[in-house]
């Protein structure tokens, strides 16, 4: 993926945060609109004086017209360095949700599976990302994103993952599904780390 495409998706997932916190603070349009030039801001105009609904989708649009809003826009200039780094908070901590989640999706996991391994609250997540998350609740997001990227250095067809996912491994005396939803998703990241270090050549091991 190169620097402009992760530019983007970062910025994307930005203003998706920040369109949820334009519905909270109303006064940031004042604050953007006041940010406008007098002349070549016509398309931001023209969205700040409109309905919200219709701000929201375009500045949402996955298209190079949203993207070119979204890399102008006055909203995000509107904002403190305060409001900015709190919103970028958010914004990691919903990348995280979002990269669990494609690892349970990845990896084959059910509905309940997934339930079993991020925790009963991620339920409503598909819908909603949290605006917070404790420690306790990161953790097992950070395992699954982990044990995910680890299995596809192992096994990079995507159906072979989930074959060994629910197969009985030697290692382990049963399937790794079944030590995943049971809670078990530090110890079955340590065991694939180990795995995985035949694998890494020398330029892979960081220098002691």
């Amino acid at each position: 993926m190169d620097r402009f495409t992760v530019s983007e998706a970062r910025r994307l997932f930005f203003h998706r945060v920040l369109i949820e916190q334009v519905m909270a603070t109303p006064g940031l349009i004042e604050r953007a609109r006041a940010r406008l030039r007098p002349a070549g801001d016509e398309a931001w105009r023209e969205l700040l004086d409109g309905p919200f609904e219709r701000l929201a989708e375009a500045v949402l649009e996955a298209s190079p017209q949203g993207g070119l809003l979204r890399a102008q826009s006055p909203l995000m200039a509107a904002l403190s360095d305060q409001e900015r780094n709190a919103l970028w908070q958010r914004v990691g901590l919903q990348q995280v949700v979002a990269y669990a989640q494609a690892a349970c999706a990845d990896l084959g996991l059910s509905p309940e599976e997934e339930l079993a391994v991020m925790g009963e609250e991620a339920a409503g997540w598909h819908r909603a990302p949290p605006q917070v998350l404790t420690a306790q609740q990161l953790e097992p997001l950070k395992q699954i994103i982990a044990i995910q990227r680890t299995l596809a250095t192992l096994e990079p067809d995507h159906q072979r993952r989930r074959d060994w996912l629910r197969q009985p491994h030697p290692a382990f005396s049963v399937a790794p599904i079944d030590i995943l939803v049971n809670g078990g998703g530090e110890f079955l990241q340590h065991g694939l780390a180990e795995m995985v270090r035949p694998h890494l050549s020398a330029g892979d091991v960081p220098a002691h």
